[in-house]
């Protein structure tokens, strides 16, 4: 799990360690952040690219309506967080999110998210956990 005690400034350049290690925390900063916006108008502010940069929009959606202790609602879960992931993190596509399970005591989901980085010279496919604050 990334750290979130501190904020590591931005650098130009990043080897291959350092570039995994960025993109796993900006991933954690958007999962585990809320988006403002109303569940009602996610979708379709989403859809017009212009809104893109809408700083209400940044973060997960609101998933409150969907259980994570129901399998059935987990793939809903993890298409909000693919969402999310596509749109604030440029580095990656090919993004699949996959909620494992819900841990009751800490309110947490632990998911697993693949993708293809997408920067040239880094080009490659990798996987991480990632624990979602319910």
């Amino acid at each position: 799990q990334p750290e979130q005690d501190r904020e590591i400034p931005c650098k130009r350049h990043y080897n291959q360690f350092e570039l995994i290690q960025s993109i796993e925390q900006e991933v954690f900063r958007i999962l585990n952040t809320r988006s403002t916006a109303k569940h009602s108008e996610f979708e379709d502010l989403i859809n017009l690219r212009e809104n893109i940069g809408l700083v209400h929009l940044f973060g997960l959606a609101d998933f409150s309506q969907f259980d994570g202790t129901n399998g059935g609602h987990r793939p809903r879960i993890a298409r909000l967080c693919e969402i999310a992931i596509r749109i604030f993190e440029p580095r990656l596509n090919n993004i699949k999110v996959t909620i494992l399970e819900f841990d009751k005591k800490s309110q947490t989901l632990i998911a697993s998210i693949s993708a293809m980085i997408i920067i040239p010279e880094f080009q490659q496919e990798i996987t991480f956990p990632m624990t979602i604050c319910a």
